[in-house]
């Protein structure tokens, strides 16, 4: 693998998913994800009143109080890393542990606990001490293959290195843990007790891969279930809109049928109203036409002999317009005045009723 890829995924691992920087006192919590002790102790205190609280990463519910984060394990495996991360720099390219050439570390030694050079990997397999060790590569350092074998010392009994793990109490102990505090318990070497429970552990992991592998088989099928669910939503709102759009055509042709109905009926009224309305035009501009003249022909003919050649055919026209017949307006018909849209008003009420998505076969 690319070295660079390597350092990128490095610097990653070692990341607290909470402050975004590098971890400082990682522990962990019930669920197995790592933070700041520091982070944690803040994120207990915004919910001190309740006592519980959601991981930020998974969401799992626990229960530590500010006070009790101390006592939340350490995660070793991410010390382990940490240790890859040389000088606090915020790159991470690991040095050489072994030499003080400050060389970029290739790899580790699992039986040395240091990251060693290519310098101080050939040396190891020249030495007859160390040939024999095991050099893990870069890439299995950040996989967890890179275990630290460094000596744990009791917390209780100062220099002594804990060797042996008590099963009565399920605890780590040194031998003056077994001589005080353990008398007639069953203990065994931490070597041995590690191999059995990794057993154990292991057999679980078979265990809980199987159900992760149900789980993806699970979420499979609920997505395929999902995109199911979104086509047949996507189908029926088409058949929704083209039902939608098949009525609002036929509401439309109706539109047009009916106006075109109540054309048809108002057509002999507007005619036969259109023709008395021009005849009554004419006829008054005719009368005021001949008004007109005839006031004119009193009022400014300075010539009497004038006035009197033409008052004869004022005087028969004006009798003429006098005399014509007014006929009384014709009435609007009542088929046209009684006209009305007639629907069953009970079906448009309930129109909305009548329509809906339903569940049942057909």
């Amino acid at each position: 693998m690319d070295k660079t890829n390597i350092e990128e995924r490095l610097q990653k691992e070692v990341e607290c998913p909470i402050c975004l920087e590098r971890f400082k006192d990682p522990r962990v919590l019930p669920c197995l994800h790592t933070f700041c002790y520091e982070c944690l102790v803040g994120l207990a205190s915004r919910y001190k009143t309740e006592g519980k609280w959601p991981c930020p990463q998974c969401k799992m519910v626990v229960q530590v109080s500010p006070a009790e984060v101390s006592s939340l394990k350490v995660n070793f495996l991410m010390n382990t890393l940490l240790s890859v991360v040389t000088n606090g720099s915020k790159s991470a390219k690991p040095q050489c542990q072994m030499c003080t050439s400050q060389d970029h570390a290739k790899g580790g030694c699992t039986d040395c606990g240091e990251l060693v050079c290519e310098a101080c990997i050939a040396s190891h397999k020249r030495m007859r001490a160390t040939q024999h060790h095991h050099i893990a590569s870069l890439d299995e350092v950040l996989n967890g293959g890179f275990i630290m074998k460094q000596p744990l010392y009791c917390l209780k009994h100062k220099g002594e290195v804990i060797k042996l793990f008590c099963d009565t109490c399920d605890c780590l102990i040194c031998k003056d843990c077994l001589i005080v505090d353990h008398k007639g318990h069953d203990y065994n070497f931490t070597d041995f007790v590690a191999d059995r429970e990794k057993k154990i552990i292991k057999g679980k992991i078979d265990e809980v891969s199987k159900m992760g592998n149900d789980l993806n088989e699970h979420l499979a099928s609920v997505r395929a279930a999902m995109r199911k669910v979104e086509l047949k939503k996507h189908s029926m709102n088409e058949v929704v809109d083209q039902f939608i759009d098949k009525q609002i055509t036929i509401l439309q042709n109706l539109r047009i049928r009916l106006k075109t109905e109540i054309q048809l009926v108002f057509q002999k009224d507007s005619n036969q109203l259109t023709a008395k309305e021009i005849d009554l035009t004419a006829r008054i501009e005719h009368v005021c036409g001949g008004v007109d003249f005839a006031e004119k022909v009193c009022d400014q003919t300075v010539n009497e002999a004038d006035f009197l050649s033409i008052k004869k055919d004022v005087s028969a026209q004006l009798t003429a317009l006098a005399e014509q017949h007014i006929e009384e307006p014709e009435s609007v018909s009542g088929e046209t005045m009684n006209l009305r849209l007639e629907y069953d008003k009970n079906y448009w009420a309930v129109a909305d009723e009548k329509l809906s998505v339903t569940t049942k076969a057909k």
